[in-house]
């Protein structure tokens, strides 16, 4: 990754995620915002966290769409328009592949892809698993997607159980790192999905992040 030499003293918060998991995104957006609103001068970094290789197969579309729609009915109503209508990819590791490639040339131009292919699937229902979105959303930031550069995914994989990477979304910063810091999840004794919103837990670990 290609840094200029101002930006390479600014701290850098590394998240591990997957493009699919809901959480992930809300977490994601929630540290965009925390970023902007406390003009916080660090730098969101994104990591491929690929569960259909953590966990041996791709995500379920039933239980993916369910934690979705708990996430729009309890923390996130402006976000997740087109998840009723969507096409859902039946893998990620090309989106994550052409994030990867995006990372590689700046960290500020793989996150804004990455979270774009994140908006393509939770907001427009596209199916960021098809080549032909994810060449039309490449071409949108610039950027040549050479397809079938799987090993930059699989060395963020690498590098994320070497730093003990629990799941997605994981934030790395310095010598802090927290898992989810943004949501508290739980379930009832019916099996849905109890979801809370932890702004200021997601602050607190921000702010320390300029310290470390």
């Amino acid at each position: 990754m290609t840094t200029s030499p101002a930006a390479a003293t600014r701290p850098i918060i590394e998240a591990f995620a997957d493009l699919w998991c809901p959480f992930a995104y809300v977490g994601l957006l929630a540290a965009q915002r925390v970023i902007e609103e406390l003009a916080l001068p660090v730098d969101l970094v994104l990591r491929s966290w690929p569960l259909e290789l953590v966990n041996g197969e791709p995500l379920a579309e039933a239980k993916t769409h369910a934690n979705a729609v708990a996430l729009r009915a309890s923390v996130a109503p402006e976000n997740f328009t087109g998840i009723d209508q969507w096409s859902f990819p039946v893998s990620t590791l090309q989106g994550l592949e052409l994030a990867a490639q995006a990372t590689k040339q700046h960290g500020s131009l793989g996150t804004a892809l990455s979270m774009a292919l994140r908006v393509a699937l939770f907001e427009e229902g596209r199916d960021i698993g098809d080549l032909s979105v994810l060449q039309s959303i490449a071409q949108g930031f610039g950027v040549t997607f050479h397809e079938g550069d799987i090993e930059l995914v699989r060395a963020d994989l690498a590098d994320g159980q070497a730093h003990g990477v629990k799941g997605s979304p994981h934030f790395f910063c310095g010598e802090l790192d927290m898992f989810c810091p943004t949501l508290d999840l739980t379930r009832d004794q019916s099996g849905h999905l109890q979801v809370q919103l932890m702004m200021e837990r997601l602050r607190d670990f921000m702010r320390s992040c300029q310290t470390s």
